[in-house]
Parts: C-alpha cells; sequence; structure tokens
C-alpha cells in the first residue's frame, strides 16, 4: 500500500492523494445502505428510480476512482496543474452538498464530509496545485470545466432519465 504521503512526493501530489482518500470516506458517508441514490431517487426523482446501482457504480469507480488516480499520476508525471481537475472536482461537489443542504434545510448524505473534509482539503489541493503549476491560467480552466462538466452530467442524466420514466411506473431494479 502507498504511504499516506512519501517524502519524495511533491505538495501537489500528495494534496491528490488526500483527496482520493477524503473521497473514500464521503463515499462510505454517501453509499453506506445506499443513503445518497434513495435520497437522489426520493427528491429529485420522485420516488422513480433516475439514479439507478450501475449509474451510482460507474460514477464512482469510473469518474472519482480511476479519474483521480488518473489525475494523480498526470499531477506527477505531466504537470502539477492538472492537480486542479480532483481540486475543482472536490469543490464543486462539497459545495453541491452544503448549497443543498443549506438550501433545502435538510442534511443530505456526504454533507457531513463535504464539510469536514472536501472543503479544506479542496482548497489546500487548489493552492498547491496552483502554486506549482506550469499551466497557468489554462490550469484553472480545464479543471473547473472537467468538474462542471462531470458533475452537470450526472444531474443531467438523473433529470432525464427521470423524466423518461412514466409517472405511473417503476424503473426495473
Amino acid at each position: 500500500m502507498l504511504p499516506l504521503v512519501s517524502a519524495t512526493w511533491t505538495a501537489p501530489e500528495r494534496s491528490v492523494y488526500v483527496l482520493l482518500l477524503a473521497y473514500f470516506a464521503h463515499q462510505l458517508e454517501e453509499h453506506l445502505h445506499d443513503r445518497f441514490r434513495l435520497f437522489v431517487n426520493e427528491v429529485v426523482g420522485g420516488g422513480l428510480e433516475a439514479l439507478t446501482p450501475r449509474a451510482t457504480m460507474v460514477i464512482n469507480v469510473g469518474l472519482v476512482w480511476i479519474g483521480y488516480l488518473a489525475v494523480l499520476l498526470g499531477t506527477a508525471f505531466v504537470d502539477p496543474g492538472l492537480g486542479l481537475i480532483a481540486a475543482y472536482a472536490t469543490l464543486v461537489n462539497g459545495a453541491s452538498h452544503v448549497a443543498f443542504a443549506l438550501v433545502r434545510r435538510r442534511a443530505n448524505p456526504g454533507v457531513w464530509t463535504s464539510a469536514a473534509l472536501f472543503l479544506p482539503a479542496g482548497a489546500w489541493a487548489w493552492r498547491s496545485c496552483s502554486r506549482a503549476s506550469g499551466l497557468g491560467p489554462c490550469g484553472h480552466v480545464l479543471g473547473l470545466a472537467i468538474a462542471a462538466l462531470a458533475h452537470l452530467g450526472i444531474v443531467g442524466w438523473v433529470r432525464w432519465r427521470r423524466a423518461r420514466l412514466s409517472p405511473g411506473s417503476r424503473a426495473e431494479p
């Protein structure tokens, strides 16, 4: 297993690695007992299965685990500015959870790790990757664009699926 913080890693590499660890804690809060998927289906889906187990797995394994690992490798071997992708994705996700809770006046699965881990760790990663980036403003545009498109894509897919499901029927399990 990789050490939590290797003495040979740069600050951007360490910060992206910490974001991945924070995501594991966040996913535990969200997905223990299938809480997040059921919450989305209740609140956004109106009781319909707008977010399926398969989509949940693709999002979390594909976008998060594999995506963040690719960002970590890019941060280490291409440019530290690529870590801004993970920093912005974490900040967007964390801010979304907190904003949703404030607007709805209701906790949601993931809000506590968002407030306690995502916002501070995301800010640290943003700062360390920004300082070391050779990409300049392009690194910020790239990171924010990928983070926003990923989150908007998920929301759009859930809304599309809900609209596709007829109000009188339930989706297959």
